[in-house]
């Protein structure tokens, strides 16, 4: 049986808070690209910055970019699962009756068994003379 380790209250919230850190960095540009998504065209593009937009524009700024690009025609693409390939095929035990099946080998590696500089292509021994 495993040793379990009690964790101690510092070291609980130290691990809380850098993974509260990662997520908030994570989820900010997910947040700003929102943001920015109900702002009017003006409002973007000025040199201040805050955060909540001062015209909520999000009915305009949707509906132009329906008309303009055929997001609708894209999207069942983009929501249908892809085809996955089948799962590689799990080993089964041998049985104690089967004979042990010898080491597959391939050009190279009978090639470089034991490195040589005149016999293997791919060796990086340099030919010392």
């Amino acid at each position: 049986m495993p040793h379990l380790v009690r964790l101690t209250l510092p070291t609980l919230l130290a691990a809380h808070a850098v993974l509260l850190t990662g997520g908030a960095i994570v989820m900010l540009p997910l947040v700003w690209m929102i943001l920015t998504s109900i702002r009017a065209p003006d409002e973007v593009f000025s040199a201040g910055m805050s955060l909540l937009p001062g015209t909520f524009y999000a009915a305009q700024n949707y509906s132009y970019a329906l008309r303009e690009a055929p997001l609708l025609r894209y999207m069942p693409a983009s929501t249908s699962p892809s085809p996955m390939p089948s799962p590689p095929p799990t080993r089964r035990s041998r049985s104690a009756s089967a004979p042990p099946r010898p080491p597959m080998t391939t050009a190279i590696s009978r090639c470089c068994a034991k490195p040589s500089p005149t016999r293997c292509p791919t060796s990086s021994i340099q030919a010392t003379t």
